[in-house]
């Protein structure tokens, strides 16, 4: 067991790292001149590709028949969790900073909190709501210093609110797979939002016709480490930390993404962090750990 636990924990730590690099990795393939909605479309060009292999060789999924509900709910997710939110994120990397992108795309958790308030009236701890509080002032602070465009960000107020939207986007996802979690497994449910995504996703490639430009070599090493890598490999790294490490310990490591994101985003993009960055992103880690804090709050369930 305690081996079992040693694996999950370098299992999720490679998931953070890889997560938070792909912020990175996006910002080259589309400073190499390639448009974001193309690349997010080639990117889950060969996601598609990978899923659709496996799912041959999983003939017990075939043969599963879906009441038109789930069919439904599906095609909602996919074309809202995949392809809005993947627009959202490219468009706005492509306008303001990786390292602002990955601390800004960390709120999902704070946001997902409010929504399990709002819509199935979870219950809250006064440090939770104290959290959300850091949390909004850690984005004031990032917003307040992307007023003005730099070499990195053409336009990085533009790009925050994008990542916002994207946020939104992803709880709004977690809203509607929540129903489908309970009938379906993690892989099916992946493979059938990637493929209603992606296709969703087609046209706004198509959109971009006019500004495509041949894809270097660098770009498709990118691109192959955000599909195989971030978007397969670190799924399944995830959810193998999950069923060892249950989603207490989990949610500690999915807050270093955007230190990760942050670190990778100076080192290798030698973007400026300005001081309010600094502090912004350090009330939204700080967040993080306050809105996960849910010990208390199972112990009190069970009393």
């Amino acid at each position: 067991m305690k081996h079992s636990k040693i694996w999950a924990s370098l299992a999720i730590l490679l998931a953070v790292i890889l997560w938070g690099l792909s912020f990175v990795s996006m910002k080259i393939v589309m400073n190499s001149g390639l448009p974001p909605y193309t690349m997010i479309t080639l990117r889950y060009l060969i996601v598609v590709l990978i899923l659709a292999l496996i799912f041959v060789f999983k003939p017990r999924y075939q043969k599963q028949k879906l009441p038109r509900k789930d069919k439904m709910l599906f095609l909602w997710s996919g074309a809202i969790g995949i392809t809005a939110y993947f627009l959202f994120e490219a468009k706005g990397i492509s306008l303001t900073t990786a390292s602002s992108a990955s601390i800004i795309i960390a709120m999902v958790p704070v946001f997902s909190f409010l929504a399990d308030k709002i819509f199935f009236n979870h219950r809250s701890h006064t440090i939770q709501l104290l959290g959300i509080a850091l949390s909004i002032l850690g984005v004031y602070a990032i917003f307040s210093v992307s007023l003005e465009p730099f070499h990195t960000a053409s336009h990085p107020l533009l790009g925050n609110l994008l990542m916002l939207g994207a946020c939104f986007c992803w709880v709004a996802y977690s809203v509607l797979s929540k129903a489908l979690h309970q009938r379906y497994s993690s892989f099916y449910i992946t493979t059938m939002q990637g493929f209603y995504g992606f296709f969703f996703l087609l046209p706004f490639a198509f959109l971009e016709f006019p500004a495509w430009v041949p894809v270097s070599g660098m770009a498709w090493v990118h691109l192959f480490y955000l599909a195989v890598l971030c978007s397969v490999l670190a799924y399944y790294l995830y959810n193998f930390a999950l069923k060892i490490l249950g989603i207490t310990i989990v949610s500690v490591y999915v807050n270093l993404i955007p230190v990760v994101g942050v670190v990778g985003s100076v080192l290798i993009l030698h973007e400026p962090l300005y001081p309010a960055q600094w502090l912004g992103g350090s009330l939204i880690v700080l967040s993080l750990f306050m809105v996960n804090h849910r010990v208390k709050l199972v112990l009190k369930d069970h009393e």
